[in-house]
């Protein structure tokens, strides 16, 4: 009877709390665990940052015995273009940087006059980091020039070369497996927080060109008779390269604010290098493997809406002949802080992240 008297009461109050048109408010589910990962899909982020560089172009020969002290026939390429400032700009899974020198590490008299400017567009997606990058560098001086100039000393200039120019166009693909735990774009992009550790194995993939251009040769005038008489005036090198590999990166996080991340690959590359002379008496076109790497580290503090972080980047490359030997290496360690401001979404932008490629793939 008791039991009778309760259905009576509640089936005439249920049935008007789902009376017909009415509907349950849809509960909002992730692709991600959110004990883990807390992103920011309707925040502007901005950022700012001021970074140390260091690019420098060993060049090698083959060609001519060298048995001087030093090794005379040796370039040792630098760009005085040690400092730079920039700007970042996230917005949900688009990300835009740009940057540039600001001052001279050393006197122009001494080293010459360098530039450099280079532009990032990123992508953060469900498993996915897209990096995409054009570096232009202009105006090189040779660090190794006192060992083959006896007329150097402390007041006299280094070998210089301001007609080099040095050009990258580039995309770097990460692929993570522990997608649902684990955010590189909190590290690097700050579109997103890593509120606990986690880790993540990883497939790298990387596309890029590479010009290296002057308007006379490339190989100072004082050691050239070492470079033989085709390598003596080279002028350019046009590089196509494209690897793949795998690796590893993991956030370690302290109290869902201060976290270290780092990241290693290694994989294989496959190269396409032209190389030109100016005086056009000769050059050469050749497909060869070679070896690719990346190695990044990010230390900083990560709150709702303010962050900072100090990173470092490495990046290796290697152009190799029978006669000539081409290294290049960039590093930068780079101190950055920002904010997260609340914005409004735009509305193309809103149907957009109502379609079903974006809940599936961002």
């Amino acid at each position: 009877f008791r039991i009778f008297l309760l259905a009576a009461f509640f089936l005439p109050v249920a049935g008007k709390a789902i009376a017909p048109g009415d509907s349950l408010k849809p509960v909002k589910t992730y692709n991600y665990d959110t004990n883990y990962i807390r992103k920011y899909p309707e925040r502007l982020v901005i950022a700012l940052y001021q970074s140390s560089r260091h690019y420098d172009i060993k060049i090698n020969q083959m060609v001519t015995p060298d048995t001087f002290p030093g090794k005379h026939s040796l370039i040792n390429y630098f760009a005085d273009a040690n400092n730079a400032s920039g700007i970042s700009v996230d917005y949900d899974i688009i990300g835009f940087g740009f940057s540039y020198k600001t001052v001279s590490a050393q006197p122009e008299s001494k080293v010459g006059k360098s530039t450099y400017y280079s532009y990032s567009l990123n992508f953060n997606t469900r498993g996915f980091r897209i990096e995409n990058s054009i570096k232009r560098y202009k105006g090189f001086y040779d660090i190794h020039s006192p060992v083959y100039d006896s007329a150097y000393s402390d007041s006299t200039r280094y070998y210089q070369n301001p007609s080099m120019k040095i050009f990258t166009l580039k995309t770097k693909v990460f692929y993570m497996f522990n997608k649902k735990r684990f955010s590189l774009s909190s590290a690097y992009a700050n579109t997103a927080r890593q509120l606990k550790t986690a880790g993540t194995f990883l497939l790298v993939g990387n596309v890029y060109g590479y010009n290296m251009t002057a308007d006379s040769s490339i190989i100072p005038r004082p050691i050239q008779h070492f470079y033989g008489s085709v390598w003596n005036d080279m002028n350019k090198m046009k590089v196509f390269g494209m690897s793949g590999g795998c690796g590893y990166s993991a956030n370690l996080v302290l109290w869902k604010r201060f976290y270290f991340n780092f990241l290693l690959s290694l994989g294989l590359e496959i190269q396409h290098r032209q190389y030109t002379t100016f005086s056009g008496d000769g050059s050469l076109s050749i497909w060869q493997p070679s070896l690719a790497g990346d190695w990044r580290a990010s230390l900083g503090f990560n709150n709702r809406n303010f962050f900072i972080r100090i990173a470092n980047v490495i990046d290796y490359n290697y152009f190799y002949t029978d006669k000539i030997k081409i290294d290049q290496q960039f590093i930068s360690g780079e101190f950055t802080f920002g904010y997260r401001f609340r914005f409004k979404t735009p509305r193309p932008y809103q149907k957009f992240k109502d379609t079903e490629i974006y809940k599936k793939y961002f």
